[in-house]
């Protein structure tokens, strides 16, 4: 009897209480998950269909044989596969056989498709599928292309046809030209991360950056960009970038530059100082020196990740200075930049600890220097300066106005996402 009365309790759980159960469960997990009974199968299904990974030719050709299976059937179709063209929200294709005909095939049957993520190189794929693709799913909210055949047309599309698309992600594509991201302008973009294309595409891109920069519309036409990334670039794209860029709400930033990175310090010392949001900088592969860190420590107070490896140039007083002054720093990459552990005594590092290796600072050693500091200061004031109380009052109003208008900047930086470009990511 107290069986059969846990049966039935257990067949009465709300489907939201399920989602919450099972919403950090792998797909073989939420599989299992969905077997149990009809009740676990409806709450299930929902998370197990929200992502389709199809990562050769039989996956392409069983996914959309059940999806003929279901829209062909005149009655209620197997359970497993109902809705389905409802539930996908996410398409992770790792197929390089796709064929234009596969893709406009998905189009048809998937109409509610939000994220689509295409990192191999499909050469039966043409930049016909890429410019038909933004009317078959304006729902779109991140596109992340690598390889892929583009065209003008397909980026005129994407700017009429798609404007909930915040994320964008554009790796070794062909097809990009002066007018790119004229084109896009239409979307709200917030995440963008281009790179790795051929000398054509780059002598292009800088070319219209070069002719106007104050009105560029990847420099100060996508106001809402919050994370950035350059990935393989010239150094002459982007020290006339940078010189330049306005991304007002920008926090997340990753610059890769080929060849050995920038000459000197100046080309990002001007876009540190115009973005003090930033609480994830990646200027790894580089040659930046302590100008760039004292830099950082003077302009960005609410920084928490850190990534300079591979800058040889880098000190251990710059990095001192830096990890003792920002409040919120909570890890600093130092790999490859000749410094280790003995450096920095304060913090106690293992006497053998590789100085080739890996090297890290964080936020455990971070605290352990910044406590050091603290101890070795001295702690009284400087003697406040004699004021008249009118003088007083309109050095108090003033303070007092600044705060308020910088409250926002003041706040506490609440999450970071290093490694906010990895396809993992795309895919959430």
């Amino acid at each position: 009897m107290a069986t059969a009365t846990s049966a039935t309790t257990f067949n009465k759980f709300p489907t939201e209480l399920i989602k919450m159960i099972v919403r950090g469960f792998s797909q073989w997990e939420l599989y299992q998950c969905s077997l149990v009974n009809k009740v676990f199968h409806y709450g299930t299904m929902p998370l197990l269909w929200q992502t389709v990974h199809l990562y050769g030719e039989d996956s392409m050709t069983k996914f959309r044989a059940g999806l003929n299976e279901q829209q062909q059937a005149a009655g209620p179709v197997v359970r497993v596969m109902e809705g389905l063209d409802q539930l996908v929200c996410t398409l992770d294709l790792q197929n390089g056989t796709t064929t234009d005909e596969d893709m406009f095939a998905l189009m048809k049957q998937i109409p509610s498709l939000q994220r689509l993520v295409m990192s191999q190189q499909n050469p039966c794929l043409t930049e016909l599928s890429f410019h038909t693709l933004p009317q078959y799913w304006p729902h779109l909210t991140t596109l992340y292309l690598v390889n892929a055949s583009l065209s003008p047309s397909a980026f005129d599309a994407l700017g009429a046809h798609c404007p909930q698309l915040r994320n964008l992600t554009l790796h070794n594509c062909t097809g990009l030209t002066a007018t790119t991201f004229a084109s896009l302008q239409p979307c709200p973009l917030e995440k963008l991360s281009i790179g790795y294309f051929s000398d054509t595409v780059w002598e292009a891109l800088d070319q219209e950056v070069q002719e106007d920069k104050d009105e560029h519309l990847l420099l100060n036409g996508f106001g809402r960009l919050t994370h950035v990334a350059l990935w393989s670039a010239p150094p002459i794209f982007v020290m006339h970038s940078l010189e330049n860029a306005r991304w007002p709400r920008l926090t997340h930033f990753k610059l890769d530059v080929l060849q050995g990175g920038l000459r000197d310090d100046q080309g990002i010392l001007a876009f540190l100082r115009n973005h003090q949001r930033l609480i994830c900088l990646d200027l790894s592969h580089g040659r930046f020196t302590d100008v760039v860190l004292n830099t950082i420590t003077n302009h960005l107070p609410r920084l928490m990740f850190l990534d300079i490896s591979q800058n040889p140039n880098v000190r251990r007083v710059g990095v001192n200075r830096l990890a003792k002054q920002l409040e919120y720093l909570c890890f600093v990459h130092l790999t490859f930049c000749g410094l280790s552990g003995k450096h920095f005594p304060e913090v106690g590092f293992p006497r053998n600890l590789d100085r080739s290796g890996p090297f890290a600072l964080n936020r455990k050693a971070i605290k352990k220097l910044q406590d050091a500091d603290k101890a070795t200061r001295r702690h009284q004031p400087p003697p406040t300066p004699w004021l008249s109380p009118a003088a007083r009052r309109a050095a108090e109003e003033a303070a007092a106005a600044a705060a308020a208008e910088n409250n926002d900047d003041d706040k506490q930086p609440t999450s970071v996402d290093p490694y906010w470009w990895k396809e993992s990511r795309w895919l959430k």
